[in-house]
């Protein structure tokens, strides 16, 4: 496994602090696409790298400093995954998905899981959507959504250790510790998501009524 490189580091930390500010569309700069499927490939296997791109999507005020070090970690310590995520949930109030939602303006899974389309062998994209499937899971999104994302993952590496953690928590109804229970949370979480879709569906519109004009 190639050594995971400090752009690369920066590259995915930089990915990750611009999703603060506005969405990220893959294709619109073919230098910065490059160079974050080029971090992508290298998460084929789990590794430090991987890590510390799902933990700073988790805990979105994670330092540089940080980030780095988690990211130099060698793959074996991406085996404790779900440990050291648990982790970064502590205190018991920290709520992930509201972090999430409050966070960014983009929906995380789904561009990853664009990004995983860009990267070639298809053999490839196992990290792309390691990352997808995990941030999914971990920000309680609903099973069926949860299981899109790790079925992308299975087509392209069927015994990912990853995958075997994520499909028993499905299949037994696990779900991470979170006070998304709280009425005062989960209501604000609702209205951020929809204020989303409602965001993601204008966009849509303009764009049609864009392709329409310049088909006259």
């Amino acid at each position: 496994m190639a050594q995971t490189t400090r752009q690369q580091i920066q590259t995915m930390f930089d990915l990750i602090e611009t999703l603060k500010e506005r969405k990220y569309l893959p294709g619109e700069s073919k230098i910065s696409d490059d160079r974050i499927t080029d971090a992508l490939r290298t998460m084929v296997e789990p590794n430090g790298l991987m890590d510390a791109t799902i933990a700073k999507v988790l805990r979105p005020d994670m330092s540089g400093e940080e980030f780095e070090a988690v990211a130099m970690l060698d793959e074996e310590a991406s085996y404790g995954l779900f440990d050291t995520y648990r982790a970064i949930m502590m205190p018991s109030d920290y709520d992930v998905s509201h972090a999430i939602a409050c966070a960014f303006k983009q929906d995380i899974p789904r561009l990853f899981s664009d990004f995983a389309l860009q990267i070639h062998p298809t053999s490839d994209r196992a990290g792309a959507y390691r990352i997808a499937a995990t941030v999914s899971y971990m920000e309680g999104d609903p099973a069926a959504r949860c299981k899109h994302f790790a079925d992308q993952l299975y087509r392209v590496k069927p015994e990912d250790e990853m995958l075997r953690n994520l499909s028993v928590a499905l299949i037994h109804g696990i779900e991470p510790a979170r006070t998304a229970g709280a009425d005062g949370i989960a209501a604000e979480r609702e209205r951020i998501q929809a204020q989303r879709e409602q965001t993601d569906a204008g966009e849509g519109l303009a764009a049609e009524a864009m392709n329409r004009v310049a088909a006259r």
